[in-house]
């Protein structure tokens, strides 16, 4: 907890990607769906978010009051209003700043230096980046971007090397409540939650 203001305790930092929708969209009921899964042999809570609708924004969003402040995962929701939300990156506990890129409304929120960044150009075309290999693309060439956690999947295979891409926190080699964002070959994006604490692999 932390202090800020006038005196108000707030949780630490929460950075999400939200899926939303405009008003009058009457397909939102459709393009975003929620399910409890077995996967594995853990149950997962399991958000599906269509990126064919045309209504849908996936975008990040920071505490109110900027990078290295806090907002509770609460207020952020009653804040924006999403038809869903994950938490979504790490962050250091002493100062609060994320340890990955952050671009809002292609604007560098902020540069950081570890993990895979969660990168949209038109809403619906998502790209998983190394954040420590920006000689291979500009994070102008995208609308919105999350650094987030090492990666657990690419193209269909486990990969799981959470060292090799910059994390050293014992945090990765025990059991946690674990979050992952992840990508179909149709275009829906997927955010899921373990219901009970797991190792990374």
């Amino acid at each position: 907890m932390s202090s800020i203001g006038n005196g108000i305790a707030l949780t630490i930092p929460i950075f999400v990607i939200l899926a939303t929708f405009g008003r009058t969209s009457a397909s939102a009921a459709t393009s975003v769906a929620y399910n409890k899964v077995k996967a594995a042999g853990v149950w997962l809570n399991l958000v599906t978010v269509n990126l064919n609708d045309p209504n849908v924004c996936v975008t990040p969003a920071i505490s109110k009051w900027g990078i290295g402040s806090c907002e509770s995962f609460r207020s952020i929701l009653r804040r924006t209003r999403p038809a869903a939300a994950i938490d979504g990156t790490f962050f250091c506990t002493r100062t609060l700043k994320p340890t990955g890129d952050i671009v809002i409304d292609r604007r560098l929120v902020w540069k950081g230096y570890l993990g895979v960044a969660i990168a949209v150009r038109e809403n619906r075309f998502i790209s998983f980046l190394p954040s420590n290999r920006s000689d291979l693309y500009r994070w102008s060439d995208f609308d919105n971007v999350l650094g987030a956690g090492p990666s657990l999947v690419r193209d269909g295979k486990i990969v799981v090397v959470p060292r090799l891409e910059g994390f050293k926190s014992s945090v990765h080699y025990t059991k946690r409540i674990r979050a992952a964002v992840g990508l179909t070959y149709t275009n829906k994006l997927l955010l899921a939650v373990t219901t009970r604490p797991v190792y990374l692999s």
